[in-house]
């Protein structure tokens, strides 16, 4: 595995998933896409309750005027263990990817930046905050 010289540290110390509750809300943060990008992405388990549930996320984007704070908008909406589930990745324009080897397709740029696991726990948590409203 490629891992870029500077975030070595970062990595160890994040490990790769992290699971927690927020408001009443069952998180999971994952690394994916090991060992090529390596970036994390945010999931909130949505109850049956809410009126999300259920919804692709392209529509649930839509119901909320694309003002729902996912970072780069939410990327996934599905059944994961008879749970629903929405997400986000950090995987866009901006994002440095861990383990993108250098001199690989899509170098990166001068201003990308890592978004680590405290990142992403409060992209959750301000979503969560969101979507409580909705």
């Amino acid at each position: 595995m490629t891992v870029r010289k500077e975030l070595v540290n970062i990595l160890e110390q994040e490990g790769n998933e992290k699971d927690f509750k927020y408001k009443g809300y069952d998180c999971h943060i994952r690394r994916v896409g090991v060992p090529c990008m390596g970036h994390l992405c945010g999931y909130i388990e949505i109850p049956k309750t809410h009126s999300f549930y259920e919804k692709d996320y392209d529509t649930i984007e839509e119901i909320c005027d694309y003002e729902l704070p996912a970072h780069g908008g939410l990327t996934f909406s599905g059944f994961v263990n008879n749970e629903y589930w929405i997400g986000f990745d950090c995987a866009h324009a901006g994002d440095l990817l861990p383990m993108f080897p250098e001199e690989d397709l899509f170098p990166p740029q001068k201003n990308d930046t890592y978004k680590t696991m405290e990142f992403v726990e409060n992209n959750i948590k301000e979503i969560i905050d969101f979507i409580k409203k909705s």
